[in-house]
Order: structure tokens, then C-alpha cells, then sequence
């Protein structure tokens, strides 16, 4: 049964499709080749259910590959996603975003990454 939704659950679901979409094109470099309306059909009453927690459904890939299109995707459970995506990756590998691979930090920049670590280790010794 196709739940009716509202004018304002619409305005929020296309909202998360849009950070869905821009995620997926801009930070991970996925081809997204699904409009609103058919992202919407695909994931149905289960819409409810979106999201990265235990108990709740994914969008996956099959393989992990391809493009975010129809007959490319699938409903999963995060953890099933998660072991599919780290599949065959050696272990120092996993979870590494695939632009640093294999790219050396200037002085400058692992100072600057130590400074911000060192500020977020101080303001969690301090509770803010």
C-alpha cells in the first residue's frame, strides 16, 4: 500500500534526495542517473525506513559499482553495504577515500591536520 504523502514530506524528501545526489556525484565521483520522482517509486512506503542505523535500509549498489540507476541499486541494511563496499579491499585500505590513496602530505599540511587534532582532543578533555 503507497503511503499519500504531504506537501511538507515531499519538500523533505526531495531535500534529502538532493544531498544524496550531490554526495554521491560530488564527494564520491558516483554517476547519479535518477530523477526525483523515480528515486521517490523506488524506495516506496519503505522511504520510512531511510537511513544509516541499525534496522533501516540503504540505498546499495550491486557490487558496489556502476552508476545510482534503476537496476543498479538495491534496498540493504547498512552493515550489508558496508561489508559489500569493503569487499576484496585489503584491510589498509578500507574506509580510505580513493583521491589520497597514495598521496604524500606536505609539512605544511600535516601540521595543520595535527593543530586541528590537537584542538578537538583538548576540547573533549575540557567537555565543550
Amino acid at each position: 500500500m503507497q503511503t499519500i504523502l504531504t506537501e511538507e514530506d515531499i519538500k523533505l524528501f526531495k531535500r534529502r534526495y538532493q544531498v544524496q545526489r550531490n554526495e554521491a556525484i560530488s564527494i564520491r565521483g558516483i554517476e547519479w542517473n535518477l530523477t526525483f520522482d523515480q528515486w521517490l517509486a523506488w524506495w516506496g512506503d519503505d522511504i520510512w525506513n531511510r537511513g544509516c542505523r541499525a534496522g533501516q535500509l540503504v540505498m546499495a549498489r550491486y557490487g558496489d559499482q556502476g552508476a545510482y540507476e534503476i537496476g543498479n541499486i538495491r534496498k540493504a541494511s547498512p552493515g550489508e553495504n558496508n561489508r559489500e563496499a569493503h569487499c576484496g579491499k585489503p584491510a589498509w585500505n578500507r574506509g580510505k577515500p580513493g583521491n589520497m590513496l597514495g598521496k604524500k602530505l606536505t609539512p605544511a599540511q600535516r601540521e595543520k591536520i595535527s593543530l586541528k587534532a590537537k584542538a578537538r582532543w583538548a576540547k573533549k578533555r575540557l567537555g565543550i
